[in-house]
């Protein structure tokens, strides 16, 4: 009998003392777990608010490089409109008879347009990786046309200084002017677009 007292004595106290343990356990276990699980949700946290900032940067920088080529095409086109209509006013003139003055001064806007047409291209090219794909080809669509309406018009020009221009000269000179004032129009357009687009999101 008091075998049995002891040994129910021995247990209950071992049961006791499990008891207990497992109560610690219980308490370490649950603050193991809520700090892991804190850890991993303020690491999660912080790397998706990077990723976040990343792509906000990202998307800040293209955003400031598509306007920055708006504005160049914009002004290059302006300006270009402007000093196409050079052509047509010469050529008008020199039908009635030669003149140096209206020469030089339309043969001097004919490099103008030369070299800004070579500063747009190489802003084309940088702003490749910022802007629409259809607006980069619709940018070079107008400068191989304009680089061809030169070529047409400049070759009016020359032939000015020696005779008369026929109308089999003076009409594809025309044309071109008219084309390259179309191809403004459609580029302008592309940009219209884009930033309507850009502003609804």
């Amino acid at each position: 009998m008091d075998f049995l007292v002891q040994l129910l004595a021995a247990v209950g106290g071992a049961l006791g003392i499990v008891l207990i343990l497992m109560r610690m356990g219980k308490s370490f276990i649950e603050k193991w777990v809520e700090t892991n699980i804190e850890t991993t949700a303020e690491k999660s946290l912080s790397q998706y608010t990077n990723l976040l900032e990343q792509r906000t940067k990202a998307y800040e920088l293209i955003l400031e490089k598509e306007f920055e080529y708006f504005q160049c095409a914009a002004n290059f086109m302006s300006n270009l409109v402007l000093d196409i209509q050079a052509f047509p006013d010469y050529f008008s003139y020199c039908n009635g008879g030669f003149n140096e003055e209206n020469y030089q001064r339309t043969k001097s806007i004919s490099m103008k347009i030369t070299s800004n047409a070579e500063i747009f291209t190489r802003n084309i090219i940088l702003a490749q990786s910022f802007i629409p794909e259809e607006m980069y080809s619709t940018s070079l669509e107008l400068v191989r046309n304009l680089k061809y309406a030169l070529y047409q018009l400049n070759a009016a020009l020359e032939m000015s200084r020696e005779t008369l221009l026929p109308e089999n000269v003076i009409e594809p000179a025309f044309d071109c002017q008219e084309n390259i004032v179309k191809d403004c129009g459609k580029l302008s357009a592309k940009i219209k677009e884009r930033l309507e687009e850009l502003s609804k999101e």
